[in-house]
């Protein structure tokens, strides 16, 4: 049973992304592009040996072939995107951030609850081989009580050709927090517990723009661990960014795993005794796709469902009011 794909966004993640991994899925088939110019939906079509290309969102939605619709939009339109998706009765993945904030989150989890159709948000660094051996210590207890985290994720702004809008606040919804930490925030609580309280720092150093493009942020978790994430638009480091995580009986750092590419190498030491793992590039983003078939074949939620969405813009805001105001913020779900 292979599952027909429509993707809205025809822009350099789409293309170099999404595309690519739906095209390699043994149960995906893609099906069309949409796009506001006919042209360049045509052009994706061609490229990706889909099927169809539409500017109007109704004729797309009509597709009968089309069972899941993944939006990869600016942050902005996710929301409307969403809802009508499911309206339509399509399986909805969204690209993160979900939404602009949690309100939006909560109305596109229940456009989905209501058509019975299954929504996913696109944190691809969960499904990293080494992130999931991490989780495996981390639950297991292998490296002890959990102390001390942190996720870095720095790049430098003009790595984004096709991405301005990241840098406008009514599409982007914010800087390098909602493009880069909702991330790290993700990753955090995969591999250690939920967030409950949050302090933030944040400026615009370099970019002029009207957005962060550098903040740090201070966690404290529901295990009484702690933990910081940290992210930049002005900072030129590769692939090389770290994810830490310290126990009392052992510790694991990794080094270029925090990518869509795959690859990096993380060093586990228990009981004194190190070992170093290596990993090849690899493509992140087909796993979440599969990881979609697979629910909507078996009937089940996702691995990364809406209220995980949710839950990380939540935090998100925890994180921006906090800054905003110097102070130590709650996560307003836990309230």
């Amino acid at each position: 049973m292979t599952i027909g794909w429509g993707i809205i966004g025809c822009g350099w993640f789409t293309d170099n992304f999404i595309a690519p991994a739906v095209r390699k899925s043994k149960g995906a088939d893609l099906i069309a592009f949409l796009s506001r110019s006919q042209d360049k939906a045509k052009k994706f079509m061609t490229k990706h040996n889909a099927k169809a290309a539409y500017s109007d969102m109704n004729a797309f939605l009509q597709d009968n072939r089309i069972e899941v619709v993944f939006i990869g939009t600016p942050n902005s339109l996710h929301h409307s995107q969403a809802i009508k998706a499911a309206e339509a009765n399509k399986h909805v993945f969204c690209e993160k951030p979900m939404a602009l904030h949690s309100i939006q989150c909560r109305e596109m989890i229940a456009a989905c609850h209501k058509s019975g159709v299954n929504l996913m948000v696109g944190y691809m660094l969960r499904f990293h081989p080494a992130h999931q051996e991490i989780r495996s210590l981390t639950t297991n207890g292998d490296i002890g009580k959990i102390i001390m985290l942190r996720c870095q994720f720095y790049v430098k702004y003009n790595e984004f050709d096709e991405g301005r809008w990241r840098m406008d606040p009514l599409l982007a919804g914010g800087g390098s927090l909602m493009d880069l930490g909702t991330h790290c925030l993700d990753l955090l609580e995969f591999l250690n517990t939920k967030i409950i309280e949050v302090s933030s720092f944040m400026n615009t150093l370099t970019t002029g723009s009207s957005v962060e493009d550098t903040l740090v942020a201070s966690l404290h978790f529901q295990n009484d661990s702690y933990g910081m994430v940290d992210v930049c638009y002005s900072i030129d480091i590769g692939k090389e960014r770290y994810l830490e995580i310290y126990g009392d009986q052992g510790y694991v750092r990794t080094v270029g795993t925090i990518s869509g590419y795959g690859g990096g190498k993380m060093e586990i030491v228990e009981n004194g005794e190190s070992r170093i793992a290596s990993y090849p590039p690899l493509d992140l983003y087909l796993p979440e796709i599969d990881e979609f078939n697979a629910s909507i074949r078996e009937n089940r939620e996702p691995a990364i469902t809406g209220e995980d969405g949710l839950r990380n813009l939540e935090i998100v805001e925890a994180i921006y009011r906090g800054a905003k105001k110097k102070t130590v913020e709650k996560i307003q779900s836990l309230q």
